[in-house]
């Protein structure tokens, strides 16, 4: 009897009903779509921090995080990538390694960058990031982000970030030779490692100027023979199947 009387009075007053629907069921759309909106944005956040450099997982010496000290390497990386591209959920997985360097920016062919003859366009600080290009392209979008020029092909190839790229003057087809310091304490220049003369490129954009202003890309086998890291890497990237459950990913790979 009462939920006849009840689904009668709401008719009694067909207007009443119809604002009172509207009063409640507006709000809880609004709330749906506010809801979704947001998740939509933090996924969106997560993939685009995710595919531009970190990927969903990385791998560390202990303490390497919090010092970013040089010396906390993985060794023996190439066994180590192995290992990990096999594990399941893995996509892919690149090793990168890190450096700092003065670098001379030089106008000029071959023979006359060579016998220092060549036009020096800056000499900036940079942070040199070292990766294996082809691997690199599977674990995150960094290859898209180049905005002139083209991706590392050749073991002397060398990208920079755009901000470098005007405030240092440096062009595509300028010579770029990094002076670093190795694993030894010895310093060590682009002759040390070949007689090749590494060229600039292509020109990234990567969204962040703070990186964009001092981030140099060169193939990692070329960083390790600078710097004397052959068998190591600072970083292993790992590309998962999906965000989900990222920490049973984890465990297995521990």
């Amino acid at each position: 009897m009462l939920p006849i009387i009840a689904w009668r009075n709401l008719w009694r007053n067909k207007r009443r009903t119809a604002l009172s629907l509207a009063a409640v069921a507006f709000p809880l759309a609004l709330v749906q779509c506010m809801s979704g909106t947001m998740h939509a944005m933090t996924d969106r956040m997560v993939e685009a921090v995710t595919e531009t450099q970190l990927g969903h997982v990385q791998i560390h010496q202990e303490g390497y995080r919090t010092s970013r000290g040089r010396w906390r390497t993985v060794a023996d990386a190439d066994r180590v990538l192995e290992t990990v591209r096999a594990a399941d959920r893995v996509e892919a997985a690149a090793g990168r390694i890190y450096g700092v360097a003065h670098a001379s920016i030089v106008r000029g062919n071959d023979d006359e960058v060579r016998s220092g003859n060549g036009e020096e366009v800056a000499a900036p600080v940079v942070a040199l990031f070292g990766l294996d290009p082809q691997a690199e392209t599977q674990v995150t979008d960094m290859e898209e982000r180049v905005v002139e020029g083209r991706w590392l092909e050749g073991e002397t190839d060398v990208l920079i970030g755009h901000v470098l790229a005007q405030t240092s003057g440096a062009q595509i087809g300028d010579a770029f030779l990094p002076t670093a310091v190795d694993a030894s304490g010895a310093t060590r220049g682009p002759w040390a490692v070949s007689d090749q003369v590494p060229r600039i490129v292509g020109i990234l954009r990567t969204g962040i100027d703070d990186v964009d202003r001092r981030m140099v890309l060169l193939p990692r086998r070329y960083l390790a023979s600078l710097i004397r890291m052959e068998e190591e890497v600072h970083e292993i990237a790992i590309r998962a199947d999906g965000i989900e459950d990222l920490a049973s990913l984890v465990t297995t790979l521990e």
